[in-house]
């Protein structure tokens, strides 16, 4: 059997949601695999998240806390998890999600070592509205949706609770900490299937997840590293070829949420961070354009573009959450 290192991060998780955040700890020391290791980052909590996870992991040798000097990000503190890990698989693990199962490892293991091609797996994500979170499908301007339904093509997995190779996590770079929040599993993914590897759901294991539990999808500041870093993931990882056109698509759907959060909701703070991203996005793209050696992209569906582009269709666009990357800082 391989060994599994559960990395779970938190900022402040005692403020946001203790009862969750004890779960999360509990439902992984739980967890039935014998061969685990849970590593605690607390990405520079200023509460008594630290201390809280300390005494939930009190005399358990498997349960390791450490504490960062700072807020990292979702990709930097993930990262700085990761480097500490000895082990064959690791298990990113959100700090509003728990295992509802104490078999879940054991069946994300089998999974993976059924076919050495996979870079990394996703469980069936249950959200707190009862959705499903099996993956997400991007449009060709970059704009995703989450699967709800092995029916679609899947574009890119949730890095809410995500399992990857430890030897391919490393060798596509990890995450990248520019992007520090949001689209940093879509990037990961599309590094994975530029190396050849696949990415995949497995039926058989589920995590509830509460969603958002740090920012929220309301807070404006979520839509400034939606709208930045969507440009800057098209930038690294589109064809040169069709970069002109992709970046127009992005451009156009931005503008139409910004028509739509100044006309229907009159909404000024948030307009003022969709701008400030799509200024901050299209003014590092060079940089991210020199970073573009990818070979491979993932499934678009252009359908997603059309509900961006028609100022009608946009408040159902953003209803059904095609800003859906879920994860705490």
């Amino acid at each position: 059997m391989s060994d599994v290192t559960i990395i779970i991060l938190a900022y402040n998780s005692v403020t946001k949601n203790r009862e969750i955040y004890e779960r999360c700890l509990l439902s992984s020391l739980e967890q039935d695999y014998p061969y685990k290791q849970i590593i605690v980052a607390d990405n520079g909590s200023t509460d008594n998240t630290y201390d809280f996870s300390k005494s939930v992991c009190k005399e358990r040798n498997e349960c390791r806390v450490v504490k960062l000097s700072r807020n990292f990000g979702w990709a930097g503190g993930n990262n700085r998890g990761a480097i500490l890990a000895k082990s064959k698989y690791i298990l990113f693990l959100n700090d509003d999600a728990y295992f509802i199962h104490r078999d879940c490892v054991s069946k994300l293991v089998e999974y993976m070592e059924r076919d050495p091609r996979l870079g990394a797996v996703q469980p069936v994500i249950i959200n707190r509205d009862g959705s499903l979170n099996l993956g997400g499908v991007l449009g060709f301007s970059g704009f995703s949706v989450l699967r709800t339904s092995t029916r679609h093509n899947l574009s890119y997995l949730s890095g809410a609770a995500l399992m990857v190779r430890t030897s391919a996590f490393f060798r596509v770079g990890m995450f990248d900490e520019k992007l520090f929040l949001y689209y940093d599993d879509v990037d990961f993914s599309l590094r994975l299937l530029a190396h050849g590897l696949r990415i995949a759901i497995a039926p058989n294991c589920f995590v509830f997840h509460w969603e958002s539990a740090t920012l929220g999808k309301e807070n404006p500041i979520y839509f400034y590293y939606t709208i930045r870093n969507n440009l800057w993931v098209l930038a690294k990882s589109s064809p040169l070829r069709l970069l002109p056109i992709k970046i127009t698509l992005a451009i156009l759907g931005s503008l139409n949420i910004i028509g739509y959060w100044t006309l229907v909701h009159r909404d000024a703070e948030k307009v003022k961070y969709v701008i400030k991203g799509l200024i901050d996005g299209l003014a590092h793209l060079g940089s991210m354009i020199i970073r573009n050696k990818e070979k491979v992209r993932g499934y678009e569906d252009p359908h997603i573009d059309l509900e961006f582009l028609c100022p009608r269709t946009i408040r159902n666009a953003l209803k059904r959450k095609l800003f859906s990357h879920q994860y705490s800082v």
